[in-house]
């Protein structure tokens, strides 16, 4: 078991902008948070991420960050 840490949970408009986010972003709306997990490798956290049927959309960024939200399932 790793540690979580938290990244980005909701964010603004201008913000979601500025970092270059979707449009229809479901951070706008805190249905999505970005974080990493450390102390657990990538692919274990992104198989047991996988697993769960509440995980809509689910993405793994560089240097270990994953977004996860409520949206339909999908990944990218």
């Amino acid at each position: 078991v790793g540690v979580f840490l938290d990244h980005d949970f909701f964010c603004s408009r201008r913000h979601n902008s500025r970092v270059g986010g979707a449009r229809h972003s479901h951070h706008l709306s805190g249905n999505a948070v970005d974080f990493r997990v450390r102390g657990a490798s990538a692919r274990s956290v992104y198989a047991f991420l996988r697993s769960h049927g509440s995980v809509g959309g689910l993405k793994l960024y560089r240097r270990g960050f994953f977004h996860i939200d409520t949206g339909s399932r999908r990944s990218w």
